[in-house]
C-alpha cells in the first residue's frame, strides 16, 4: 500500500486533505486488524466521523459517516484513517491474488508443435542518426508526451523512466539530510503564535536555501520535491499560525516558484501540484497564477483554470463538507487567472456585478493600476466610497492616481476625510504631499482643524499627533507648547528633548 494508490483512489484535493487532518492529529481509537482499520476522526462539527476500511484484492474501500462517505466516496477522513494506519508497524498490504489452479497436463503424443513461420523484421524507414536529428529539434513538451505515451505500452520503458526518476530524487545524500533538517526545524512552528521564537525560522530558512543551490547544482527534481515538502510540513500549522509560519511558507514558495520558472517541469503535473497546494495551505501566493506562467505554458494554464472552475462548482453544490475558507481560496485563484489572462477586463467581469465588496473594489483598482488607467481606477474608488466613505485604502490609491494626472486639488478633497476621521502625521504628510505649491493654505486649515479637536478631547495625551506633526516640520517651539501638560509616550519625549537639545547647541 502506498500514498500512491491513496491518491488516485481519493483525488489530489482530497488526498491531500486527508493528510492535513492526519498531520494535526485528527485520527483517533485506531483498530487495527489484517484486512481492516476503523477509527473515529475529528472533522468541523460537534461529533467525529465514524471511518471503516477494508483490504480487498484490487483495493481498499472505505466506509465514512460524512456526507462525502454516505454517498460512496473515498473521503478525506479515509484518507486521514489510511495514512495512519501506514505509519502503524504493521503497514496495510493489499492481499494475494488466489493461485491459478494448474493447467491440464496433456500426454506428449498428443501435443503437436505449431508451425511458426521466422519473424519478419522490416527494414528501419528512418536512420538512427536522421531520427536523433529529428528528436533533437523538438521541444520538451512533445518529448514527455511522447515518451509517456510509449511508456503506457511498452511496461520495459515504463520501468527504466520510472528507475532513472527514482535515482534522481532518491538517491541524493543530500536531499535526505535536508529532508532531515526542514523537518527538524518546522518543529518549532509548532509553538504557540504569542511564544514562537526565531531559532526554528532561521534554521528552515538556512535549509531552504541550500535547497536552491541543489537546483543550481542539477539536481532539480530533488529540489523541486523539497520545496513541496517543506510547504507539506507547514500546513498543519498554517491556520492561526503567527508571523513566522507564513513567511516560512513564503520562502518555501518563493523558492518553488523560481526553481520551476528556470527548468520547466511537466505542465499538467505542476498545474495540479499548484491547486493541490493551495488548497490544503488555504495562502496561495498573490503572484501564484503570474509567477508560474512560464513553466505552466499554455497547456498548464488551461488545465489549472479547469482545476480551479471544476472545484469551485463542486465546492458551491457540496456546502455542507466545505468552509467559507476552501471557496475564498478557490476565489483569489479565478481572480488571478483572470486578471493574468484578461486583465482589468476580464477581473471587473467576474468581480463587478452587484454589489463589489472593498477587497474586490481594490483588486480591480489594482488590475487597472497597472495598465496605468488613472481615470478609471477613480471611478471605481468613487464607486467604493459610495459605501465607505471614510475608507482610507481607497483614499490613498485614488489620490495617488489623481496626483499622476495632475489634478492636485481633487487628491487632497480625496485625502482630507482621512484626516478629519483620524487625525495622524502619516495622513498630513499625505495631504502635504498632494497640496504641493499650495500646502500653506491647506496647512493653516489642517491644524486649525487638529487644534479644535484636540481642545474638545478629554484626553491628556491629546496633543501627542500635533507634537509629532510640528517636530517633523521642525517647529520645535511649537512642539514644546504643545506638549506642556500632556502625557507623552517616553519615545516622543525623547524625540523632543533631542531636538531642543540639537537647536541650542547651533
Amino acid at each position: 500500500m502506498s500514498q500512491g494508490r491513496l491518491r488516485e483512489w481519493a483525488g489530489h484535493y482530497t488526498f491531500n486533505n486527508g493528510k492535513a487532518y492526519f498531520a494535526k492529529g485528527r485520527v483517533e481509537e485506531l483498530t487495527v486488524t489484517a484486512a481492516g482499520a476503523t477509527a473515529t476522526v475529528t472533522g468541523r462539527g460537534p461529533e467525529p466521523y465514524q471511518v471503516r476500511l477494508e483490504l480487498t484484492d484490487t483495493r481498499m474501500n472505505g466506509l465514512c459517516s460524512c456526507p462525502q462517505g454516505k454517498k460512496g466516496f473515498f473521503c478525506k477522513h479515509c484518507v486521514a484513517t489510511a495514512l495512519a494506519w501506514m505509519a502503524q508497524p504493521e503497514r496495510p498490504r493489499m492481499p494475494d491474488p488466489a493461485p491459478e489452479s494448474p493447467a491440464p497436463k496433456i500426454p506428449a503424443s498428443k501435443v503437436r508443435a505449431p508451425k511458426i513461420p521466422a519473424p519478419k523484421i522490416p527494414p528501419p524507414k528512418v536512420s538512427d542518426a536522421r531520427l536523433r536529428a529529428f528528436l533533437s529539434t523538438r521541444d520538451v513538451t512533445w518529448l514527455v508526451e511522447e515518451l509517456i505515451g510509449a511508456a503506457g505500452t511498452v511496461p520495459a520503458l515504463r520501468a527504466r523512466l520510472e528507475g532513472a526518476a527514482f535515482l534522481e530524487v532518491g538517491a541524493v545524500p543530500e536531499a535526505e539530510d535536508l529532508r532531515r533538517r526542514l523537518t527538524e526545524a518546522a518543529e518549532g512552528a509548532r509553538a504557540d503564535p504569542l511564544e514562537e521564537k526565531a531559532e526554528w525560522f532561521g534554521a528552515f530558512e538556512a535549509t531552504l536555501a541550500e535547497v536552491a543551490v541543489l537546483a543550481t547544482n542539477g539536481l532539480v527534481p530533488a529540489a523541486i520535491e523539497l520545496a513541496e515538502y517543506a510547504i507539506d510540513l507547514l500546513v498543519p500549522y498554517a491556520e492561526g499560525h503567527g508571523f513566522l509560519v507564513g513567511l516560512a511558507l513564503a520562502r518555501a514558495w518563493g523558492i518553488h516558484m523560481t526553481i520551476c520558472a528556470n527548468v520547466h517541469p511537466d505542465p499538467v503535473a505542476l498545474a495540479d501540484r499548484l491547486v493541490d497546494l493551495a488548497l490544503v495551505t488555504g495562502e496561495p501566493p498573490a503572484d501564484m497564477v503570474c509567477g508560474y506562467a512560464v513553466p505552466l505554458g499554455e497547456v498548464g494554464a488551461d488545465r489549472l483554470r479547469n482545476r480551479v472552475e471544476r472545484a469551485w462548482r463542486f465546492l458551491r453544490s457540496e456546502p455542507d463538507e466545505f468552509t467559507e475558507d476552501d471557496l475564498a481560496t478557490l476565489m483569489r485563484l479565478r481572480e488571478q487567472t483572470a486578471a493574468h489572462e484578461g486583465g482589468s477586463k476580464a477581473l471587473i467581469a467576474l468581480l463587478g456585478a452587484d454589489e463589489p465588496s472593498k477587497q474586490d473594489i481594490l483588486r480591480i483598482a489594482w488590475a487597472l493600476v497597472v495598465e496605468r488607467k488613472d481615470k478609471k481606477v477613480v471611478e471605481w474608488i468613487r464607486r467604493g466610497l459610495e459605501e465607505r466613505d471614510g475608507d482610507a485604502d481607497l483614499r490613498d490609491l485614488g489620490a495617488r492616481c489623481l496626483l499622476r494626472m495632475d489634478e492636485r486639488r481633487e487628491a487632497v478633497k480625496m485625502l482630507w476625510p482621512v484626516f478629519i476621521d483620524t487625525p495622524s502625521l502619516a495622513s498630513y504628510r499625505s495631504l502635504a504631499e498632494a497640496a504641493g505649491e499650495h500646502w500653506p493654505r491647506w496647512r493653516g486649515r489642517a491644524l486649525d482643524l487638529l487644534r479644535d479637536r484636540l481642545a474638545g478631547s478629554g484626553d491628556r495625551d491629546r496633543n501627542a499627533v500635533l507634537v509629532e506633526i510640528l517636530l517633523w516640520e521642525g517647529d520645535i517651539e511649537g512642539a514644546r507648547e504643545a506638549a506642556e501638560g500632556c502625557d507623552l509616550s517616553e519615545y516622543l519625549r525623547l524625540r523632543l528633548r533631542q531636538a531642543r537639545e540639537g537647536a541650542a547647541g547651533t
